[in-house]
């Protein structure tokens, strides 16, 4: 739970920092070239200047998906350890305060990101809240299999853009931890891997896709569809890996 906390704060640290302030400038011809310099300014390639919109709509969507399954994940995870283990009453106590103490921080949290969706209501940012989904508080819902269905659709079949090395590299890391704090059947996981691998187009490494996207050549939609679904399955390879392990 430390883990994913710590995963989610960068997300959402990332998100603020790449919500570009356009100041007083209310020209929208004006706002690309803002963003451009000062994407520039912070060292982004040019390719992914480019795909700015989609890579940013990627990271506010991912963002979405965790924080509104955040909490039924812990509670399936509980349920899960007092299935699997007999829990005498002092063991039971802790685990519970542990996930008391979590869920807390996450209604805080809650406020705290109201507090964000009012301040990017300026119009003074690049992104207003309706590219993310606003809440004003945290919702027990979805399902155990509702949240990787969101997941395999956001990698699958979202056109979701995830060429930015910094923001690609955070959004697997979100992503992994949350399975990790899941823990879905092993079973499946290995089904979905191998269903993954014999897709043709993403029998190439990443780093070969990815170079294709950035070497300035024409590419093509399934390319970054290749992109995204080849981190998918590395993702769930190293999920397994990480269960095999423990």
């Amino acid at each position: 739970m430390d883990t994913y906390t710590h995963n989610y704060a960068k997300l959402k640290e990332l998100i603020i920092e790449y919500n570009i302030d356009l100041g007083d400038n209310k020209d929208p011809n004006d706002a690309g070239e803002i963003v451009a310099r000062k994407l520039l300014y912070k060292r982004w390639d040019d390719q992914d200047i480019i795909y700015f919109d989609d890579i940013m709509r990627s990271a506010f969507r991912m963002e979405s998906i965790y924080r509104m399954n955040i909490l039924n994940s812990i509670l399936h995870r509980y349920s899960s350890i007092k299935y699997e283990y007999e829990i005498n009453q002092i063991a039971d106590k802790i685990i519970l305060k542990i996930i008391m103490d979590k869920i807390q921080s996450l209604f805080l949290l809650a406020g705290d990101l109201e507090d964000l969706s009012i301040k990017f209501s300026s119009n003074n940012y690049y992104f207003n809240p309706e590219h993310a989904d606003r809440i004003t508080d945290v919702p027990f819902v979805d399902t155990y299999d509702t949240i990787e269905e969101q997941i395999e659709s956001f990698y699958l079949f979202e056109e979701s853009v995830l060429t930015n090395k910094l923001i690609s590299k955070t959004i697997e890391e979100l992503t992994l931890s949350l399975f990790l704090l899941l823990r879905p059947d092993m079973k499946d996981i290995k089904k979905r891997v191998a269903g993954l691998k014999w897709e043709a187009g993403i029998k190439r490494e990443q780093q070969k896709i990815l170079s294709k996207i950035k070497s300035g050549r024409p590419f093509s939609n399934k390319d970054t569809q290749d992109l995204t679904a080849a981190k998918l399955r590395d993702i769930y390879t190293k999920y397994i890996q990480s269960e095999l392990h423990n």
